[in-house]
């Protein structure tokens, strides 16, 4: 494999070659391509397969050399601007085989790929970190490292690290010719390459977008046919917390929850990465049931606050009216609004209709005497068909005075007729309205009070 790669490396340089001589200018005796001042004496006993150059000018060189100039560098060295061996870097025994690739990190430390499988006599299997000094950067926990050659690195924008290769497992965990490392050494499981490069990858690099551009032997990546030329999205998938509280429902990039509950999405950002957002949702309901009686409505809810509507005059509100239990001195449609946790609704709209009501003949005969009367009345009903459930007393302004449910419903002398009383001798003089129920229609009488 090492073989073929080289033979393609030496026919690209042929084919550079061969262009360069085709070029104007190029039998021009006066274009010297060395620079004469680059000295480093006897040169290097082998192959070099990978530079890179620091921010400083010093360059960092790797390979299949295990001399410089007649000093022993073991597949690494690093030289000063003028091609000098640089002596503080050194790196000891340094990879045990060839150093294929070699990218420098922002903080100066270098990072070394190929066919070793240690560095400096300790295991390092295909990859390895250094600092600055050529000494095993230790912080680098590649763990098992790669299971075979590691022929190109590149570092993104944020530290983390592109690697390709031979190999199809990086620390016992399966990928393809593929992965990419944390800052630390340790495998980035957001990066998610499927079934990876169906053969070697041998060469990357990162657009500005941070799109991944490999190339290689490969026919297919992630089973999509590519031959031997692919681009990656470089997909960093992103998890989210959003902790909302909401009145009613909440929506979410279209999707409207009205329960209180832990909910997740999953959603395709823009460069096809997932993006997976937990939403910790509470939903405040409010009560808006109200109870009728009479004319007086209650709104269930407690602990709230109150405001009661004139349905019938564009929801206004009441002035002052800001009670759980509102009394309407006026017939007509009232609502309340209710504010609780943070949230506000509305009731429905209830009818009021016996303020001031006048009264209705009875389909049976009903007899309230004497009428007016000190406040002591005796109601006759004279039909044994008719069965008083209730009866209520209402003043003028619709409020109750005076209240029964158990009226009485013998017939004592056999006529069908029964009787009872209603005592308002404590009431003020007035009218007053007697509404009598029997289950399912209300009928009312007028009554005076002297």
């Amino acid at each position: 494999m090492k073989k073929k790669i080289l033979f393609l490396a030496m026919l690209f340089f042929t084919a550079f070659s061969f262009n360069a001589k085709a070029q104007p200018g190029a039998n021009d005796t006066t274009f010297n391509p060395t620079d004469q001042g680059f000295g480093y004496g006897d040169g290097i006993d082998d192959e070099v397969l990978a530079t890179a150059i620091q921010n400083d000018g010093k360059i960092i060189i790797g390979g299949d050399f295990i001399s410089y100039n007649g000093t022993a560098r073991s597949h690494i060295a690093r030289l000063n601007t003028d091609g000098s061996l640089d002596a503080t870097f050194n790196s000891v025994t340094g990879a045990n085989d060839w150093v294929w690739t070699t990218a420098i990190q922002s903080d100066g430390k270098i990072i070394i790929g190929g066919g070793f499988t240690s560095y400096n006599g300790t295991t390092r299997n295909y990859i390895a970190r250094l600092n600055t000094d050529g000494s095993l950067d230790t912080t680098f926990i590649v763990g098992t490292g790669a299971n075979s050659y590691v022929y190109t690195i590149a570092i993104q924008s944020d530290g983390k690290i592109i690697i390709v290769g031979y190999f199809i497992s990086y620390n016992g965990t399966a990928i393809n010719h593929i992965a990419r490392l944390n800052t630390d050494g340790s495998l980035d499981a957001t990066f998610i390459a499927g079934t990876g490069a169906n053969n070697a990858v041998l060469a990357t690099a990162i657009q500005s977008d941070g799109k991944i551009i490999i190339g290689g032997n490969f026919t297919s990546y992630n089973g999509i046919g590519r031959n031997r030329l692919a681009r990656i999205l470089n997909c960093i998938n992103t998890n989210g917390l959003i902790t909302a509280t909401a009145c009613e429902s909440y929506t979410l990039n279209g999707t409207n929850y009205t329960a209180t509950g832990v909910y997740m999405q999953t959603l395709v950002n823009t460069a096809g990465c997932d993006s997976i957002i937990t939403l910790n949702l509470t939903i405040n309901t409010v009560d808006t049931s109200v109870v009728s009686n009479g004319n007086t409505l209650t709104a269930n809810a407690t602990s709230a606050n109150y405001q009661w509507i004139d349905c019938d005059n564009a929801n206004t509100p009441i002035a002052g009216e800001v009670s759980q239990s509102f009394t309407a001195t006026v017939n007509g449609n009232y609502a309340v609004i209710v504010t609780q946790n943070s949230c506000s609704d509305t009731s429905s709209c209830y009818n009021i209709n016996i303020i001031g009501i006048g009264e209705n003949p009875l389909t049976i005969r009903v007899n309230i005497y004497p009428n007016p009367s000190d406040g002591h009345f005796i109601i006759d009903v004279q039909s044994s068909k008719f069965k008083v459930q209730s009866l209520d007393v209402y003043n003028v302004f619709g409020e109750k005075v005076y209240a029964t449910s158990n009226f009485k419903q013998q017939t004592p002398n056999g006529t069908g007729q029964a009787s009872d009383e209603i005592d308002l001798s404590k009431s003020p003089s007035g009218i007053y309205f007697a509404k009598i129920y029997d289950g399912e229609k209300i009928y009312s009488r007028k009554i005076v009070v002297q």
